[in-house]
């Protein structure tokens, strides 16, 4: 018989079951994460009603425990399937950058670090945008990646920086708009105490499925809003012509280069089913930072996730690529976030 208790309520009131001690690895690496084969390429669509509900049930860590939720009821996977609108806004009380949106007429496809490295480094990091993008600081030196805010109190990252597969990784501080070369170079703080939650089909597959390679981070609740002095993007389920018509833009904190600072490029987003390829620079330490666009309402959306690099060191030939926001990555970050 289980002895799991209920100790907690997510953002969005859900009684969290708990599992037990949360099993986190000594290490954090950061990993080779290949491109999507097999299953992975299925759509998740394609999945029955009870495989999806499955798939996208929570796995969530919280103060050194692992908790989770009874199945998605079937109006959540109703809801999921419904083909509707789903976005979320964008805020900002700093100022904007001026110079970067680019007339999508001059759109190019740039090499990755495959070939030319095209990465610029951004200084004007406490400006909106470059503020959102979140540095993860291990409390032992170093760091597991990168995040993008997309609200008052919730981040978004890719699962394999928190998660291996099989156990969670050292859990980050969360600091927004950060340069090593400023007087300050967090800027807005260094935010710990939140919960991170992956889907289950991420943990399921012992070693990451690619369609459920992102996460949140949430502060609601647990701890500070870092948002709230950064601004935040927005999230979009974004349409065909706008994921491969509008500039694309990525910057994060790429290992190669001295850190924490924020370094990226952009160019333009390639459709392969659940994910989108490119031809923008990215490297180790990138994982989990926003893919955004414009829309032509001039504010910045989140359009999919950094998951990996699918070419060699001279291999020009093949993309990076991301998790799209699909509506299944939307409605699983609504649902475990204050968003």
């Amino acid at each position: 018989m289980s002895t799991a208790i209920t100790t907690l309520t997510s953002p969005k009131g859900q009684p969290l079951t708990l599992v037990g001690e949360a099993k986190v690895s000594p290490n954090s690496v950061y990993p080779r994460v290949e491109p999507p084969r097999g299953d992975e390429l299925g759509p998740v669509f394609e999945m029955s009603d009870y495989e999806l509900a499955e798939a996208l049930r929570p796995v969530i860590f919280n103060e050194g425990k692992e908790y989770t939720v009874d199945a998605p009821s079937n109006s959540f996977v109703e809801l999921l399937r419904a083909d509707r609108e789903r976005r979320t806004s964008s805020y900002t009380a700093l100022p904007r950058s001026q110079s970067e949106q680019i007339d999508s007429t001059s759109l190019h496809a740039l090499s990755g670090i495959i070939g030319t490295d095209n990465r610029v480094v951004r200084r004007d990091n406490t400006v909106y945008p470059m503020s959102t993008i979140a540095y993860l600081a291990l409390a032992s030196g170093g760091y597991s990646g990168s995040a993008t805010m997309v609200g008052p109190s919730t981040a978004v990252t890719a699962a394999h920086v928190v998660h291996n597969g099989t156990n969670w990784l050292p859990f980050a501080s969360v600091a927004p708009g950060t340069d090593r070369q400023d007087p300050t170079p967090m800027p807005f703080g260094s935010h710990g105490g939140y919960n991170v939650t992956v889907p289950g089909g991420w943990v399921n597959n012992a070693g990451g499925d690619a369609r459920f390679d992102y996460a949140v981070i949430e502060f609601s609740g647990y701890g500070d809003f870092p948002g709230r002095a950064s601004g935040w993007k927005g999230l979009w389920v974004a349409p065909d012509n706008v994921v491969t018509g509008n500039r694309m833009y990525l910057y994060g904190h790429p290992s190669d280069k001295s850190q924490p600072q924020i370094w990226g490029n952009e160019g333009n987003g390639i459709l392969n089913g659940q994910y989108i390829n490119f031809f923008m620079d990215a490297w180790y330490g990138d994982s989990g930072s926003g893919l955004y666009v414009y829309d032509t309402d001039g504010w910045p959306y989140v359009v999919g996730v950094l998951r990996g690099a699918a070419g060699a060191i001279g291999d020009n030939t093949k993309p990076n690529f991301g998790r799209r926001m699909t509506r299944d990555v939307f409605d699983f970050i609504v649902a475990y976030s204050a968003l």
